[in-house]
C-alpha cells in the first residue's frame, strides 16, 4: 500500500505527515500535534501501530525513536538508502515473522522548524525561532510525550516497558535520557550515535584536543550557549553522568539492556565515539548487549543502516519488556 502524504499547514510553512491505514499484515501510522506545557507551543510525532491494533484489550510496550524532526523515521525518501522503505516496515515484518511481540514506536520532533538541533536538554539560549519555545526540551520529552503517549494509547507503565533508541544526534539523544532517566527507561539503543568526548577531550592519539564537533558548530549555540557553557554540557555529556554515578544510579544502569552500533569506518561515522562510551559503560560493569560494536563492516551513517539497526535493536528491547512483564514496577 502507498503511504499518503497529509500536508498540514503550519504557521506559514507546510509540514508533512506520512500517515497509514493499518491493514493485514501491516501496521498503521499516525500523525499528532499536541501542546506542550514545557515548551508553552504545539509539537508533533508520528506513532506507529501493530498490525492488529485495536482488536483486543492489550497494552503495549512503547519505543521512542530519535533524530530530529518528526518525520524522518517514517520518511521513506529521507535518503537514498531505503529505496521506499522505512522502520515501519521494518516493525511489521518483525513482528509478522514472530521476532517480536506487537509494540508501539513513537517519533517525536526534537528541533526547531529550522532544524535546529534541541537535542533532548534544556537549552542554555533558546534563540526564539518557530518550533523552539521555552527551550525545555528535557522536561518536553520526559514528562510532556510520555503524559500524552500514554493518554492516547493503550500502553504499558513502568520504566522496563519503555525503551529509548536512536540514529545520530538522535543516538546521543536516547543514551542521555537513559543514563539522566533510569527512572523512566529500562532498555537503550542508539546506532552511530554523536556522543560527547569524556570531559570534551577527544583521547585519540593524534587527536587529543577539545571536542570541536561540538564545541564549534553555530547549530549547537541555542543548546549550550556562544561562548560553550562547559558545565553545561558535562551535564549533558553522557559518559560524565556515567563517571559521575552513585551506587543507586549504578545499580539500575546495569539493570538496563544497552544497544550500542556503531557504522563500520570512522570516516563516514561515529565509530570511536561509540567505542568511547562502551568503555565508560563497561568501567561500571555494564555489558552491551552486542559483541561487536559495527553494526557490519560496510555499515554507514545512513538511514537504510538505521534502519538496519532497529532490526536488530527491537528483538533486544523486546526480549528486555518480555524479561520485565508483570514485575509491577511503575514510574
Amino acid at each position: 500500500m502507498r503511504r499518503r502524504r497529509a500536508s498540514v499547514a503550519i504557521k506559514g510553512r507546510r509540514q508533512e505527515s506520512y500517515e497509514r491505514a493499518g491493514t493485514d499484515g501491516k501496521g498503521a501510522i499516525c500523525y499528532h500535534r499536541f501542546w506542550s506545557k514545557s515548551l508553552e507551543i504545539e509539537k508533533a510525532f508520528h506513532v506507529y501501530l501493530p498490525p492488529g491494533f485495536g482488536q483486543s484489550d492489550d497494552r503495549y510496550p512503547v519505543i521512542y525513536l530519535f533524530r530530529g524532526s518528526e518525520r524522518e523515521w517514517v520518511n521513506p525518501l529521507e535518503d537514498a538508502s531505503r529505496v521506499d522503505r522505512t522502520v515501519a516496515d521494518v516493525m511489521d515484518e518483525l513482528i509478522g515473522s514472530g521476532q517480536i511481540g506487537p509494540l508501539i514506536l513513537v517519533m517525536p520532533s526534537t528541533v526547531s522548524e529550522n532544524e535546529t538541533p534541541c537535542l533532548g536538554v534544556n537549552l542554555v539560549a533558546p534563540s526564539g525561532e518557530v518550533g523552539m519555545g521555552t527551550g525545555r526540551y528535557e522536561q518536553y520529552l520526559t514528562e510532556d510525550l510520555i503524559a500524552e503517549v500514554e493518554q492516547l494509547y493503550p500502553v504499558r507503565s513502568g520504566r522496563n516497558q519503555r525503551a529509548v533508541d536512536g540514529f545520530s544526534l538522535g543516538g546521543y539523544t536516547s543514551v542521555l535520557l537513559g543514563v539522566k532517566r533510569p527512572d523512566l527507561y529500562g532498555s537503550v539503543g542508539a546506532y552511530d550515535g554523536t556522543f560527547m568526548w569524556a570531559d570534551l577531550m577527544d583521547p585519540r592519539v593524534g587527536k587529543k584536543g577539545r571536542d570541536a564537533t561540538w564545541l564549534d558548530p553555530a547549530f549547537f549555540d541555542s543548546a549550550f550557549g556562544k561562548p560553550r557553557q562547559i558545565e553545561a554540557m558535562l551535564a549533558h555529556n553522557a559518559s560524565n553522568v556515567l563517571r559521575c554515578g552513585g551506587t543507586a544510579e549504578v545499580a539500575r544502569w546495569r539493570e538496563m539492556s544497552w544497544i550500542i552500533r556503531s557504522g563500520g569506518d570512522e570516516r563516514a561515522g561515529n565509530v570511536d565515539r561509540a567505542y568511547h562510551l562502551v568503555g565508560e559503560l563497561n568501567r561500571l560493569d555494564i555489558s552491551n548487549s552486542t559483541e561487536r560494536i559495527e553494526l557490519d563492516s560496510v555499515a554507514t551513517h545512513t538511514w537504510g543502516w538505521a534502519d538496519q539497526h532497529l532490526r536488530e535493536s527491537a528483538v533486544i528491547h523486546w526480549r528486555h519488556f518480555c524479561r520485565h512483564e508483570g514485575d509491577g514496577e511503575s514510574d
